[in-house]
Formats: C-alpha cells, structure tokens, sequence
C-alpha cells in the first residue's frame, strides 16, 4: 500500500510537471500543452476524453504563459503589442493565385442566341494573379499586383450576304487578354485556429487587348485605370506557409479603342453610352508564403 502510494504520488507529480499553462488577458486560465510559440501566435492542445484538442491564441490576448521547466513569460501591456510592427523576417509575403474571371457586362438584348451564346463564352476566362506585400503593422500591408485574364478565345462560323446577291463564310473570332497591374492595401485580421480574414483595395492601369478576325486580322487595343475590392479568407499551414480563396470585382471601363489591321492603326472614341466595359468577378484560390 505505502509503495502503491509512492508510485501514485510520483506519477502525479510527473503530469503536474508536464502541463503548462497560459493565462489571457481577460483572466482566464488555460490548462494545457504548448506545442509552438510563434511571433504573433501560441499554439497548444488540451486533453479532453481520450482524444486531445489543438487550438491556437493570438499572443495579443496573452497575458502570461509558462512551459513545464521553464520560468513564466509575461507579455507587455496589449497597447504597447497593438501597433508593433512585424520582425524582419515576417514582414514580407508573396502569393500566386489562379481563378475564374466573369466579364459582368450585360449583353444586348437583340442578340440572336448563338451570338449571344458566342458573346456570353467569351466574356469567361482563366485568372492569374502575383503579387508581393509589405506589412508596416500586423494587420496592413502594402503592395504591388500583376494580374492577368486569358484563355478567352472564342471562333464562330458565320454567313455573309454580299451586295451581289451571294453568300460567303466568314469566320469570326476573338481573343481578349486583360493585363493589370495595380499597386494595393491589404487588411489582414488573424483569427483563432489558424484562420485570417482580408480585403485588397486596389487600383492601376489595366491593359486590354482583342486578337478579333472578321474579315480579316485585326488587333483591338485600349488602357484604363480599374480600381479593385478582394476579400478572402486563407488558413495557415505553418509559419511560411497558408492557402486560401478570394471573391473580387474589377472596376473599369474604355472610353477609347485602337485598331491596329497590320497596315494601318486608327482610333475609335467610343460614345459614352457604349465605351466597353472591363469589369468581372474573379474566383480564385491562393498560396501565400512569408519570406
């Protein structure tokens, strides 16, 4: 019995050992295992059942945490944490997205249904973006974005009457690439459990271009300035890495067009009730990495 107790007292004083503790800012108590202090992030797990729970805490509703061994780490007051600026080594991320991109432009309501099958194809493309961020707090960043709409092409078969009373044809076709890049502010909220929230607002040129075939090449050009929102919503995998998804609209519009047939280039100022829209919804997924 005495030697059963020993053993008792001992194990008990092996777990007591073993279990560190955080205590946040509101006064709560946390009986747990930390597994990882990040820069901005605890990460721990409790035993519940028979099963354990990992969790994770911004360090910014931290108050004290100690690991089993090791003294107590008091944190400083949270408004001195509030405004700090990110170490060297966190301040800059990268990111390589790719999506679906929807034109939003409502389509003319004379339209025959395959023109209007033909037109509605492609205003639907593959998105790419790649940008790079600075954080000057932990929560904005500044940036530059290159972003690109592909893959549009269309080609339809079409029947001409010609003044002589006959018939040809004809192909028609397009190809429209949009290029854009913008410079940005990005918003970042970290959230428990490893989630971030953001919005992008962005603004810069926005280059288009239209490889068409009517009755012959024909190369349609033009330049704006489009402005962008992004929310999104990313889950980190470790401390370099996340994914996550997006939903944006891209604001903007031509008021001018130049054709270039290959022999010669003019310019088309487009009426103000028909300049060409260049705003969609983008849908995408996202790698970021912290460099």
């Amino acid at each position: 019995m005495r030697f059963s107790l020993i053993i008792l007292l001992g194990c008990w004083s092996f777990v007591l050992q073993g279990q560190d503790l955080i205590v946040t800012i509101s006064g709560d108590s946390i009986d747990c295992v930390i597994t990882d202090v990040a820069p901005y992030k605890i990460r721990f797990y409790s035993v519940e059942g028979a099963g354990k729970k990992h969790r994770s805490m911004l360090l910014d509703q931290v108050s004290m945490y100690r690991r089993s061994g090791y003294f107590p780490v008091t944190l400083g007051a949270l408004a001195e944490r509030k405004g700090a600026t990110l170490s060297a080594g966190n301040r800059w991320m990268t990111t390589v997205s790719m999506g679906w991109g929807f034109r939003t432009t409502p389509m003319r309501s004379f339209l025959t249904p395959e023109d209007g099958d033909y037109l509605n194809g492609s205003r639907q493309a593959f998105c790419g973006h790649v940008s790079l961020h600075n954080f000057v707090t932990d929560n904005m960043a500044i940036g530059i974005e290159y972003s690109s709409f592909f893959g549009s092409g269309r080609s339809i078969a079409i029947d001409v009457d010609l003044p002589n009373g006959t018939s040809e044809n004809w192909r028609l076709a397009d190809n429209v690439r949009m290029h854009w890049a913008n410079v940005n502010l990005l918003l970042k909220f970290d959230h428990q459990n490893d989630w971030s929230f953001g919005v992008l607002f962005q603004a810069g040129p926005l280059f288009y271009q239209d490889e068409a075939i009517s009755t012959g090449n024909l190369i349609i050009r033009g330049r704006t300035l489009a402005l962008g929102l992004r929310p999104s919503a990313e889950r980190r995998l470790s401390d370099k890495w996340a994914i996550g998804a997006h939903v944006g609209y891209v604001l903007g519009r031509l008021e001018e067009l130049t054709c270039d047939t290959g022999t010669s280039t003019f310019v088309l100022v487009l009426p103000k009730d028909s300049r060409e829209s260049v705003s969609r919804v983008d849908i995408g997924v996202e790698l970021r990495m912290r460099l």
